[in-house]
Parts: structure tokens; C-alpha cells; sequence
């Protein structure tokens, strides 16, 4: 019994000594922003006085997805960039008259994903045909 006691005493005693470690060598996740760049042409030029000739005035860029939404920017500027969250996306893109007005049918961008620091690009072109 006395043995017993002994055992249990010195396996108490010798708790504080244990240690507990865990290890991990992931890299942390960070949840930042990623950016879209829409990079648009008329007729596969991006000359100003194309957005001038054909009425256009702006782009607006429909997106579905964890931060989609509507998005505009001049059509003379040929490019915008869009900060995003991450994830899987989708959308479109048309040209407007000064009122709003759509001057071009839609064209896709597709599907694509976002991730978090990096920035995807996707060239687009509204052709002659597009346009009402």
C-alpha cells in the first residue's frame, strides 16, 4: 500500500515538469483584398475618340460573387481596377451613354478567382457589332 502511495506521490509531483508543445508550420491565413483589372478595347484599339464616336461615356462592370456588385468607371480610361475579397466570381460588362443608357450588348468576363494580394487581369473588346 505504502508502495502504491509512493508511485501515485511521485507521479503527482513530477506533473508541473510536464510539458505540452504543439507545432505547426503553416503559414498563417491572411483574408485580404485581391484586385480585378478590367482592361477594355473598342474595336480592339483604346483610343479616346472611340468612346466619343460611338456615344459611350462609361463602362459598367456587373459582378456576382463574395464582393460583387455594379461598378463604373470613364470609357476613355480603357482600365479599371476593382479591389476585391476573395473567391470565385462572374460577370459582365457594357458601355453607357452619358445618361446611362447601354450602347454595347454585354460581354462576359467569365468565371475567375480572387485571391487575397494578387490582382488578375482580364482583357475585354467591344467590337463594332455590340454596339446599338
Amino acid at each position: 500500500m505504502n508502495r502504491t502511495l509512493s508511485l501515485i506521490a511521485a507521479a503527482a509531483l513530477s506533473l508541473p515538469f510536464v510539458n505540452g508543445c504543439i507545432v505547426s508550420d503553416s503559414d498563417p491565413v491572411y483574408y485580404g483584398t485581391g484586385t480585378l483589372v478590367v482592361d477594355w478595347s473598342i474595336d480592339l484599339a483604346q483610343q479616346p475618340v472611340l468612346c466619343d464616336q460611338s456615344g459611350a461615356y462609361d463602362i459598367t462592370i456587373q459582378l456576382t460573387g463574395p464582393s460583387g456588385g455594379t461598378f463604373t468607371q470613364d470609357c476613355a480610361a480603357f482600365a479599371t481596377s476593382i479591389p476585391l475579397s476573395p473567391g470565385n466570381y462572374s460577370g459582365s460588362a457594357f458601355l453607357s451613354d452619358a445618361r446611362g443608357q447601354k450602347r454595347t450588348t454585354a460581354v462576359s468576363l467569365g468565371s475567375f478567382a480572387v485571391y487575397s494580394g494578387d490582382a488578375f487581369t482580364i482583357p475585354i473588346d467591344f467590337p463594332s457589332y455590340s454596339f446599338y
